[in-house]
C-alpha cells in the first residue's frame, strides 16, 4: 500500500535473511510492471526481479548470467554482453556499475557505456554503490532518462569516493562541483 505514496523505490537486497521476502519481491516486480520507477541492488537474488532497473556490479552481472569469466579478466565487450543478457532474461533495464570507469546502461537492445572520470587518490569506495543507486533513482523519479540518471549517479559516486573513512554522502552542491570538474575543464 505504501508504494502508491512514493515516487520511486530503491531496493537494497543484500542479505540472505532480511525484510525483502519472496512476497515482497512479487510486489516490487508488479509495481515495476505498472510503471513505478524502481532500482534493485541485489547480490544473490538479482534473477528474482523483473520490470525494474537492476544495478549489478561486474561480478554480479557475470554471475547472474552464469558466465565463467572472472570479473578481473572480462573485457568491456563481455561485460556489455552480460548486462544485455541479464536485461533480456529479466525483462528489465540494467545499469551495471564499473567502478571508476562508470557504468553500462542497457535499455531494450540499446547498450551504452556511460563513462566516469576516476577521482584522484586517495579514495575510499565505501558507500559509493549505495550513493550511485540513490542518485540514479532520484534522477529517474524526477523524470530523467536512463543515461541522464546514470551520468548523475556517476557524478555522485565520484563525490563519495573522495570522503575517506566514512560512509559518504553527496550534496547537490558537491555533485555540481564534480560536474564542473569533469565536463567544464
Amino acid at each position: 500500500r505504501l508504494l502508491a505514496d512514493v515516487d520511486a523505490l530503491l531496493v537494497a537486497d543484500y542479505l540472505e535473511y532480511g525484510v525483502v521476502t519472496s512476497r515482497l519481491r512479487e510486489v516490487i516486480n508488479k509495481a515495476g510492471a505498472d510503471g513505478k520507477p524502481i532500482i534493485v541492488d541485489s547480490r544473490d537474488r538479482i534473477n528474482e526481479y523483473c520490470n525494474v532497473v537492476l544495478k549489478p556490479n561486474e561480478m554480479e552481472s557475470l554471475q547472474a548470467v552464469s558466465s565463467p569469466i572472472p570479473p578481473r579478466d572480462a573485457t568491456l565487450e563481455q561485460l556489455e554482453k552480460s548486462a544485455h543478457a541479464l536485461a533480456k532474461t529479466q525483462q528489465c533495464s540494467v545499469c551495471m556499475t564499473l567502478g571508476e570507469k562508470g557504468c553500462v546502461w542497457v535499455e531494450g537492445d540499446e547498450i551504452e557505456v556511460v563513462p566516469a572520470r576516476p577521482a584522484p587518490p586517495p579514495i575510499d569506495i565505501v558507500g559509493a554503490g549505495d550513493c550511485f543507486a540513490a542518485a540514479f533513482i532520484s534522477a529517474r523519479a524526477a523524470g530523467a532518462a536512463g543515461r541522464e540518471a546514470a551520468t548523475l549517479a556517476n557524478l555522485a559516486a565520484g563525490v563519495v569516493v573522495r570522503k575517506l573513512s566514512v560512509t559518504g554522502t553527496a550534496t547537490a552542491e558537491e555533485i555540481l562541483q564534480r560536474y564542473d570538474e569533469e565536463y567544464q575543464s
